[in-house]
This record gives structure tokens, sequence and C-alpha cells, in this order.
């Protein structure tokens, strides 16, 4: 143990509280690591698979700047099966309006590739079911789709929305 003058011991001296450069990055990839931690957690509990799909889209929001998320997943004739949504409330959909649309789940699972739209209002995709995306105001809604495989087949869709925080802006 260091020998300290007594009269020194509550002493506190100036200390730099600055952030390293580096620990920005780190708090973001512990970040990362934790919303893994926690969806292989809800993906591993034993539940109904419409539990655990809910179950993991309402962990989404916590780790990843979205306005709207789902999962959903198609049955064997592709139709949509199982859903399960998470996100602002506003944008919760009723039994009537798809949580994402036929056309877009479609295109996604056509190409089986990812699925990246910058603005929903100006997509195709979109124009069949315009009201899905709807902000309720001017701000354009980006739109990212990729699909669910297992074993080479697409099970499904996982997919979110986010708006821009102005309509030229970056996202967030």
């Amino acid at each position: 143990m260091a020998d300290i003058p007594p009269d020194r011991v509550n002493e506190v001296g100036p200390r730099d509280t600055r952030r390293e450069p580096g620990s920005d990055a780190l708090s973001h990839a512990d970040l990362r690591v934790r919303g893994i931690y926690e969806i292989s957690k809800a993906l591993t509990a034993p539940a109904r698979l419409e539990i655990t799909l809910a179950n993991v889209a309402n962990i989404l929001p916590s780790f990843v700047q979205m306005r709207h998320g789902a999962i959903v997943v198609l049955d064997a004739e592709g139709d949509p099966e199982i859903a399960a949504s998470a996100g602002d409330a506003d944008t919760a959909r009723s039994g009537t309006h798809p949580i994402v649309p036929r056309a877009v789940i479609e295109h996604i699972v056509a190409t089986g590739t990812k699925l990246m739209i910058p603005d929903v209002s100006t997509s195709e995709l979109f124009q069949a079911d315009p009201e899905t995306y709807h902000s309720g105001n001017s701000l354009p809604i980006a739109f990212i789709g990729i699909p669910v495989k297992a074993e080479h087949k697409i099970l499904g869709v996982l997919s979110l929305d986010r708006a821009r925080d102005s309509p030229t802006g970056s996202l967030y």
C-alpha cells in the first residue's frame, strides 16, 4: 500500500474527465453486443413462436433507432401467417392494414436480398398501400427490409423504418 501523508488523505487532485477517443466506439459496440444478447435470450426462451417474435420485435427499439419494426413469417404458400411488430403507437396496424405492404414482402422474397428505400413516399412498392407507412407529417420515412432465411429457404421478412430529422437531413 502506498504511503500517503496524513494531511493529504482526503485531498482530491485535478482529474481529466474528458472521454478517451475510442470510448464512444466502445459504448456503441457494447450496445450492439447487449442487443444481440437480449435478442438471443428471447429467441431461446421456451415460448410459442408468436410470443418469441413479439418479444424480439419489442427488444429492437431498445437497440436500433427506429420508428417501427416488424417480423413477418410466411406460410407454405408465401402468405403472411404470423406478424409481430413494435415501435411508435401511432404506427401500429389493425387487422385491415398490413404491417408491411404485400408488394414489399413479395419483392424481398423474390430477390432474396435486403431492400433499402430512402423515402417510401417515392417508392412504387409502397403505392398500393400509402397509409401503411404514413408518418403524419412531411418528414420522409426510410425503410429497411431483409429476408429471414433458414436452410436456404426464405421464411419471412424483418423490417424497420426510420423517420428523418428533416426533409433533407440524415436519419434519426
